[in-house]
């Protein structure tokens, strides 16, 4: 074996391992305060925690608990046992699964489930129980499980084992291209409930304060994640005979049905700017979070509100050209509707550019709301003497467009570095703290994990957070 050196004191190094397994739920659970990974040796089964404890590869089974507890399997027996190992229950011999803070127990074909304290708070008599909810990329793993009966229906209930949902559900939605999640994750704690018999999504339920956001109706759908995330994250639509009501994550309405809008438009919630893109008599305008028609729909096209501005415009019915300009949250006329068509805008100073083309164009220049035209060398245009872009909302310089990339890029913890195929851990001052002589290294939250040789290792810090991924 090829001897490892590790630098400085601010690691902590278990193994060598036969595999480490991070990436299943029914093997591993974290949240933010007890992240775990599963580790095997021999074929038996242990666990090492992101604080750099470690449960001995002595077990058949692990699963670990929201508190730092575990279940474990050891020779046939279920137990609970703390972090150092001394058993805290014996549930005797039984086939279950653990799922997060309760213990899935199997009996003649159907399953339930009982408490850290052995008490069933979940009758079995249901054909599987599962989390609604994967842990993901883009939010957290709440304890919700799903409970499906033998007619193919679905509840939620809490690791109490109290239903949190009014009727049985035919599935959990998903989202697909934009939020890039899979069946079962949430969107900011968000998820749709499914109807048996027409597929769509008729309640919204909130995993925060575990509750249904919306009644059922008869003929009524509701937002798929897609939706949601288009509206800002935290709102949602409801369908209704061809009509529309918006409403926040409280279940409060904030466009009701009878407010007759057609449509709403992709919201971004950029330093405090919080402006829905809405449709109404076939014209668009703006509403604010409370509903509140904050410019009047005369538009026949309303883009996002970033940084204040949004583009905005006309078509012409004879040429069916779009007449395109710029405005900002007061409805106040930026650029005039000349363009037809505006890829990208920012400000320096108090003048404001555009990257557009004009009417009867068909190249891209720069247009400065002092009537001052530049041409376009690929992205740059020379400005004061000076080679300038767009970029996220203003006019830079190339070298400070550089040093802002460079900024928002910059470290502020640990990042796995690679230095001739081999794999290394910087620290946030890009020091190695552990130094590039591995095959491979993965992270999972606060635990890496390493490979070297045929062998696996796991690596845990004593303080921090990593934040950027390479």
């Amino acid at each position: 074996m090829k001897k490892r050196h590790i630098a400085g004191n601010k690691v902590k190094i278990q193994g060598p391992f036969d595999d480490i397994i991070w990436d299943f739920d029914d093997i591993i659970w974290d949240d933010k305060d007890h992240n775990a990974v599963c580790v095997i040796k021999n074929n038996l089964k242990g666990c090492v925690f992101s604080d750099g404890t470690i449960i001995s590869c002595l077990y058949d089974d692990v699963g670990p608990c929201y508190d730092g507890s575990l279940f474990v399997n050891l020779k046939g027996e279920w137990l609970l046992i703390d972090k150092s190992e001394n058993v805290i229950q014996n549930f005797g011999k039984m086939e279950a699964t653990p799922l997060l803070s309760l213990l899935v127990v199997y009996e003649d074909g159907k399953c339930g489930a009982i408490n850290k304290s052995g008490e069933y708070i979940i009758p079995v008599k249901y054909e599987y129980i599962s989390t609604p909810l994967s842990e993901g990329r883009i939010s957290p793993k709440y304890p919700i499980f799903k409970l499906r009966d033998f007619d193919g229906q679905i509840t939620l209930a809490d690791s109490y084992g109290k239903t949190l949902t009014s009727r049985k559900y035919y599935s959990i939605g998903t989202s697909s291209v934009m939020t890039d999640t899979s069946p079962g994750e949430c969107l900011n704690g968000l998820i749709d409930l499914r109807d048996e018999e027409t597929l769509h999504s008729i309640v919204m339920f909130d995993c925060h304060s575990q509750k249904e956001l919306n009644e059922y109706v008869p003929g009524l759908e509701v937002s798929d994640l897609d939706e949601v995330l288009r509206l800002g994250g935290n709102v949602f639509l409801l369908h209704y005979d061809g009509k529309k009501q918006l409403m926040d994550r409280n279940g409060k309405v904030i466009v009701p049905f009878e407010s007759d809008y057609q449509d709403f438009g992709e919201v971004l919630l950029r330093n405090g700017e919080y402006l829905f893109p809405a449709k109404k008599n076939g014209k668009w305008g703006y509403l604010n979070e409370f509903g509140k028609e904050k410019i009047i729909c005369k538009y026949d096209i309303a883009n996002s509100f970033f940084r204040g501005f949004a583009i905005v415009g006309y078509i012409d019915r004879n040429t069916a050209e779009h007449q395109l300009g710029i405005i900002d949250h007061h409805d106040q006329i930026v650029m005039p509707f000349s363009y037809t068509e505006i890829e990208d805008y920012g400000n320096k100073g108090n003048l404001f550019f555009i990257k557009a083309k004009k009417n009867g164009s068909n190249s891209f220049r720069v247009y400065s709301s002092d009537g001052s035209e530049y041409e376009l060398d690929s992205d740059t245009f020379v400005l004061d003497n000076r080679i300038c872009t767009f970029w996220g909302g203003k006019i830079m310089t190339v070298e400070e467009k550089e040093n802002d990339l460079y900024n928002f890029w910059k470290r502020d913890d640990w990042t796995i570095e690679q230095v001739n195929e081999k794999y290394g851990i910087c620290d946030e001052t890009e020091h190695y703290v552990v130094d590039p002589i591995f095959d491979y290294i993965v992270e999972h939250g606060d635990i890496y994990c390493v490979w070297l040789d045929d062998m696996k290792y796991t690596i845990t810090k004593k303080n921090g957070k990593s934040y950027i991924k390479r």
